[in-house]
């Protein structure tokens, strides 16, 4: 198995969770990602991200 920590990537999440220790850290600001591949347009690789993806968010 690959590391312990999880991360959430939601809005005002800031923290990473030890799910072998089942403890939470809070305070830890993820950076934003800085590059995708130069093919591949945001939010995804085309034609598989629904048009309304950013409704489905929430």
């Amino acid at each position: 198995m690959g590391h312990p920590f999880l991360a959430g990537f939601e809005p005002g999440e800031n923290g990473l969770r030890n799910i072998e220790a089942e403890e939470y850290d809070e305070g830890w600001e993820l950076l934003r990602p800085i590059a995708h591949p130069v093919a591949q347009p945001t939010p995804g690789p085309q034609g598989t991200v629904p048009a309304d993806w950013e409704w489905q968010l929430h």
